[in-house]
């Protein structure tokens, strides 16, 4: 298993609702949002995963908004589909092990950037119309 954030990101229901009642787009304007947060999150975990060979950072991805029944979603991380050894470097990196100390790049980024990506989805709200306010500030 691939080391990945899953955030959830709540208050934005009432948005959703005018974007709809104005004719808009809601899922083309939410999958960018999401592609903003994400892009954000993406920074985060590359500026602090440890560099040794490069490996684990050129695998330090995110993937196109996705849909499920009515539920978007974008991964960033360490994602399925790595090699057995990055997956494992990976874990190890981020949760240590018995002869490695931890170094954090998943939790430590959505502790540190969960407002940024928030302010980041605010943006591509009002850049579509959009009187939001970030509440998180």
């Amino acid at each position: 298993m691939a080391t990945k954030a899953t955030i959830t990101v709540k208050g934005f229901e009432k948005y959703l609702e005018d974007i709809f009642k104005a004719g808009r787009d809601v899922d083309q304007i939410v999958d960018k949002a999401l592609i903003a947060a994400g892009d954000v999150f993406l920074a985060g975990m590359k500026s602090r995963v440890p560099v040794d060979t490069g490996h684990l950072l050129s695998n330090v991805t995110r993937t196109d908004p996705l849909v499920y029944a009515n539920k978007h979603v974008i991964y960033v991380g360490v994602l399925d589909g790595v090699d057995k050894e990055t997956a494992i470097q990976a874990v190890v990196v981020e949760f240590g092990s018995v002869r490695t100390p931890a170094q954090s790049f998943v939790r430590k980024t959505q502790d540190e950037d969960k407002r940024a990506a928030r302010r980041a989805m605010v943006s591509v709200f009002k850049a579509n119309g959009m009187d939001v306010k970030d509440t998180d500030q």
